[in-house]
């Protein structure tokens, strides 16, 4: 489980690192997608869901996603 609630899914800043984990409780439930979603990017496909409020570096200083959006939908 990750503080906002939220996985990472993506790159790192480190070569070959990506990640998939912090799901909580909903593991089971967005597997399928978050593991399309991460071939996606590995193997540089376009994602068919909005993904970088998703990246490790949301927890940097300054960090702001291009539009607020979440797994389920955008929220306006």
């Amino acid at each position: 489980m990750t503080p906002d609630g939220t996985p990472v899914v993506g790159r790192t800043p480190y070569k070959n690192l990506w990640l998939n984990t912090g799901h909580g409780t909903l593991g089971w439930t967005m597997a399928c997608g978050s593991g399309q979603l991460l071939s996606d990017l590995i193997s540089g496909r376009t994602p068919a869901i909005p993904y970088d409020d998703l990246a490790v570096a949301r927890y940097s200083p300054g960090f702001t996603p291009a539009r607020a959006q979440h797994l389920h939908g955008v929220h306006n």
